[in-house]
């Protein structure tokens, strides 16, 4: 398998510095290549734990990146403005999506193991054991910071899609930073609950969540699902709920791949539902096409395109779009640095630029090839790319809860890390660490005090 991902690297690699395979044959390849090679890996290391990273990844990664010669034909002038129509563009952006698909697939099997860690364990999935008062404490913090969300406006989570005066503002200002604590906390608190449960339990019902989940993890899930999925703010409800699937799956039992499935066809019906009633369209299949239900991805296939355009005539960033979004690691370190360097000087991350040059005011995202390209050009995204199976295949092999926490964050981006930039989790994933890291310290600390 690897030597035959580097020959397709290399074919793909030889298409994009000089295309003149016929384009039909060029075409054709791509999707043949892409869901036999992801199928494969799919039934080789994941069949047992088919609901993962991968697998929402690939179908996400997809359908960003491989439908511009389906969406033109169907678009008004309108519709179609941020695509750049230009055949050598598409060809090259084709070229650059695939070839970045098969450098993370080649990441991820690299010195992959036969079995995960939790493969290996026999009679259950190995999961780390977490304190009761750690599991308290992780309750408390999320709790708090949906508090603050909420008294800081977060209340107008229910309105931003249907207000159209909120929805052409920023209309996360003022509980943005709660919101995103609450979000990173609760993944925590997943971690905290399926660990303090007793290695005894082997399976949970709906009438015993109460007998092995805290009560206040109970009422934290309903309030954040609950507000997010009434919101009509999917991309935060979809960031929470996978990973808790995962956690439910690591600790008790795989998911059967034909539930997974049938989770798969009814989590994007629910998706495209929620998609449509929360602006206060009503909902009608008979008025839908086939480009309606695929609407979420038009612009993540425009952006590669757009960002090879404009690195190609006025070059790379070299990386200074990375520089902010790194800072965040950081609370107001962003702020600090803009003490000492001119906001001006810096590229702007790939989604702000892209959204600006339509005059967008509800954002258009970008891709995460397209974001590649734009900060380090082909070589980057043939080298992060590769990096970014590296990290997923490590973390899949967790060996502390340390780990697990970042897997499970990480997985948590699997749908909408092909729309946004390579450093868009980065934040999340640094601070799962250091929120798990101070509960369990502040535990140890109160025990012995």
């Amino acid at each position: 398998m690897i030597i035959v991902l580097i020959v397709l690297i290399v074919f793909y690699s030889i298409c994009f510095l000089d295309p003149s395979i016929k384009e039909d044959v060029f075409y054709l390849s791509i999707p043949f290549v892409y869901w036999v090679t992801t199928i494969y890996y799919l039934f080789k290391y994941k069949i047992k734990n088919l609901f993962c990273f991968e697998l929402f990844f690939a179908i996400s990664y997809y359908l960003c990146s491989f439908l511009t010669r389906f969406f033109l034909p169907l678009l008004n002038a309108y519709e179609s403005r941020a695509f750049i129509n230009d055949s050598t563009l598409i060809y090259k952006a084709y070229a650059l999506s695939i070839m970045g698909y098969l450098c993370y697939m080649l990441g991820l099997i690299v010195r992959r193991k036969p079995t995960t860690l939790i493969e290996r364990k026999t009679n259950h999935f190995y999961f780390p054991q977490i304190s009761n008062r750690s599991n308290m404490l992780a309750n408390v913090f999320c709790t708090f910071f949906i508090v603050l969300m909420f008294l800081n406006g977060g209340s107008r989570l229910f309105t931003m899609y249907s207000d159209e005066g909120s929805f052409s503002t920023n209309r996360l200002s003022g509980f943005a930073a709660y919101l995103t604590f609450a979000i990173i906390t609760y993944i925590v608190s997943i971690v905290t609950n399926f660990g303090s449960i007793s290695k005894n339990v082997k399976q949970i019902h709906f009438l015993s969540l109460r007998n092995t989940f805290s009560v206040l993890f109970i009422i934290n899930s309903i309030i954040l699902i609950g507000t997010f999925l009434l919101s009509g703010y999917r991309s935060n409800a979809i960031q929470i709920l996978i990973p808790l699937v995962i956690a439910y799956q690591i600790r008790f039992k795989p998911i059967k791949p034909a539930l997974v499935l049938l989770l798969l066809m009814g989590g994007a019906f629910l998706m495209f539902f929620i998609g449509i009633v929360r602006t206060g369209d009503t909902f009608n299949l008979n008025d839908y096409s086939l480009i309606v239900y695929l609407r979420d991805f038009k612009p993540a296939n425009a952006a590669t395109i757009y960002m090879i355009a404009y690195a190609d005539q006025h070059g790379v960033t070299g990386g200074s779009n990375m520089l902010f979004p790194i800072l965040s690691i950081i609370p107001g370190l962003q702020s600090i640095v803009g003490l000492f360097v001119d906001i001006n000087t810096v590229s702007p991350v790939s989604s702000v630029f892209f959204t600006k040059a339509f005059s967008s005011d509800s954002g258009f995202g970008t891709s995460i090839t397209g974001d590649l390209y734009y900060t380090f050009g082909y070589i980057g995204v043939l080298v992060l790319m590769y990096l970014y199976g590296r990290c997923l295949s490590r973390l899949s092999q967790y060996k502390n809860k340390y780990e697990l926490v970042l897997f499970l964050s990480f997985s948590g981006n699997a749908l909408f890390a092909p729309r946004v930039e390579f450093c868009y989790i980065i934040r999340s994933l640094a601070w799962s660490v250091i929120f798990l890291y101070l509960i369990i310290n502040l535990s140890k600390n109160k025990a012995n005090g």
